[in-house]
């Protein structure tokens, strides 16, 4: 893991840091939110906070029905991980990604990762010896697991539904099982096996370390994943913004917008009470859009929640400003997105590589920062903001 212990306790520390040394871009932008707030009085307050309570409203739902649809999701991975284990007895399956981190809507996919005993991790032989088949040259375990996938599937997994994707960072194979008596129709599965490359496990990790140190971030996250959801803006593969991606970018935001927040306000966004304070969620989530639909520039600057060096942790508790947060992106724009991953470095795999759809992600949130702020500010319209802007009827 390239985070050090002590970058790590000041990526999920709550910053302390005086608004006057932040750099100018991102202090204009605050300046501006601030006077949008200020101009907006107590009608916007108002609104706000009716907005937060929908948030909150919608985060109890997606939890309730998260939780129903809770024995289904564990039956497909149960039935798929005794395939498995037909074919190779020693194989343990884990969930991660949003499933295991409590970030998953009742509709996500669940992430499976199999762990192979070490003889079963070796790759292909190049040569078949007498007694191996065809089978025995070129096939790696993931083709092996979708060919035994597929003939062990006596009509548990939906037509036409499992696919062997190898043109990716990690390969998977994606499925949709059948649940059988649950209420829920089916449950799609993407499957990956481990590896020196694969982070899954560790991301997990640390976004439930995220979470623990910032409550406030788990309804902002399920909101727009629901809103990317909508868009089918949301699969990696397919040029949309990965969960994992999702979330640095959120953590990145509060860490920033904690920083600038005067010290007397309460609560801070690190408190646990951040996340039941329908005021504080309503406005973060539209200076969140606001941010990243306008401010946030992708082909200038990128996204950091660690700094590059240990010289570069901020000693005694300080903040990170936002030219460690957002630093300046250098070299080619061969990616449309830059997340610095903490697992990785700055010379590591970009988070956001996948992410080539960004531009159509930043207009649509643009596009919803306009629709929401046009309800809050002052000139807005009579009655209250509503959530169904950004995830559909509630």
């Amino acid at each position: 893991m390239w985070v050090t212990p002590a970058q790590l306790r000041h990526l999920c520390a709550a910053p302390a840091c005086s608004a006057g040394k932040e750099s100018t871009p991102f202090r204009e932008a605050l300046a501006s939110r601030a006077a949008f707030w200020a101009d907006a009085g107590s009608e916007g307050a108002l609104r706000a906070t009716a907005l937060g309570e929908q948030l909150l409203a919608y985060w109890s739902s997606v939890q309730a029905a998260s939780y129903a649809a809770h024995p289904a999701r564990l039956a497909a991975v149960h039935r798929v991980t005794r395939v498995l284990q037909d074919l190779w007895p020693r194989a343990r399956t884990h969930v991660f990604g949003s499933e295991a981190c409590g970030l998953s809507l009742p509709t996500s996919d669940i992430d499976l990762i199999v762990q192979l005993p070490p003889v079963r991790q070796l790759p292909p032989i190049e040569e078949a010896g007498i007694l191996e088949g065809r089978n025995g040259v070129t096939e790696t375990v993931l083709k092996q697991a979708y060919r035994w996938l597929g003939n062990a599937a006596h009509g548990w997994v939906v037509p036409d539904s499992l696919r062997c994707i190898e043109n990716t960072a990690v390969p998977i194979i994606t499925l949709a099982v059948r649940t059988g008596p649950y209420d829920v129709d089916s449950v799609r599965l993407d499957l990956s096996f481990d590896g020196p490359h694969h982070q899954g496990l560790a991301t997990c990790e640390l976004v439930r370390s995220l979470l623990s140190s910032w409550p406030i971030l788990a309804p902002l996250i399920l909101c727009l994943k629901a809103f990317l959801a909508g868009r089918s803006l949301h699969h990696a593969f397919t040029g949309g913004l990965s969960s994992y991606g999702l979330t640095l970018l959120l953590a990145a935001f509060v860490k920033h917008a904690d920083a600038m927040r005067p010290s007397e306000c309460f609560p801070a966004l690190s408190s646990p009470e951040a996340c039941r304070h329908p005021h504080l969620l309503g406005t973060l989530l539209a200076d969140v859009l606001h941010f990243y639909g306008g401010v946030f520039d992708p082909r200038k600057r990128c996204v950091a929640l660690a700094p590059p060096t240990d010289e570069g942790v901020p000693q005694g508790g300080g903040a990170f400003p936002a030219e460690c947060l957002f630093p300046a992106r250098v070299g080619g724009l061969i990616d449309v997105l830059h997340i610095v991953d903490p697992l990785q470095g700055p010379q590591g795999v970009n988070a956001g590589r996948n992410c080539f759809r960004y531009v159509q992600i930043q207009r649509a949130l643009a596009d919803a920062s306009a629709q929401l702020d046009s309800q809050l500010g002052s000139d807005g319209a009579q009655g209250m903001p509503t959530l169904a802007l950004l995830v559909g009827a509630l």
